[in-house]
């Protein structure tokens, strides 16, 4: 905050009035100037004791005018005190609407990060159930293509009894077959023998 300046003195200082002054429009700029040679002349004046009863007039009326530059001075520092604290209120009730939403984001934000967890720990287990129903569908289908293979081998094992006993059969039927060949050529040689012996 900018000091204000003593209404006693006729001095102006840019340095404590650097912000004031920065806020003022180029002509204002240019009455403070030229009230500041003014007021650096009348304090000249004020310094010097041998001047003439016209300078003593001088000085008489010179420091109404500086009393007058220094209360505007004074005022204008007030008036930017009155700014700067409206700005210091104004920047604090920022500072908090930025703390509030900044403690609202954080809320949020823990309660988004919750709420990806809690969907991650859903998405894993059902993940893990989704492993164990492969795992039962993977274990019925190795029982099924074991039972499956059973199958095939007793069904090959009987084609393969069944085979063989028709081979056997098959082998009766001819040697039965060949035995009555053998009886019917044995019959006929007989008759013809007898048809010798008659004739």
């Amino acid at each position: 905050m900018v000091p204000q300046h003593p209404s006693s003195s006729n001095e102006y200082s840019m340095s404590n009035n650097a912000a004031s002054y920065l806020t003022l429009s180029v002509h204002e700029k240019a009455a403070v100037d030229a009230d500041n040679e003014r007021n650096i002349v009348l304090i000249e004046q004020n310094g010097n004791s041998s001047t003439s009863s016209k300078s003593s007039s001088s000085k008489t009326s010179s420091p109404q005018k500086g009393d007058l530059q220094v209360d505007e001075l004074s005022e204008s520092n007030t008036e930017f005190d009155e700014m700067e604290s409206s700005l210091g209120k104004k920047t604090m009730v920022s500072l908090s609407g930025i703390h509030k939403a900044l403690v609202e984001l954080k809320d949020y934000s823990k309660k988004s990060d919750d709420r990806q967890q809690e969907m991650l720990n859903v998405m894993r287990e059902t993940q893990q159930q989704h492993q164990e129903v492969l795992n039962v569908l993977y274990e019925q289908r190795q029982q099924h293509q074991q039972q499956h293979q059973e199958v095939l081998h007793a069904l090959l094992n009987v084609m393969r009894s069944s085979q063989q006993q028709h081979q056997d059969l098959m082998g009766v039927l001819i040697a039965q077959q060949q035995e009555q060949k053998q009886q019917h050529q044995d019959l006929m040689k007989e008759l013809q023998k007898q048809q010798n012996n008659n004739k």
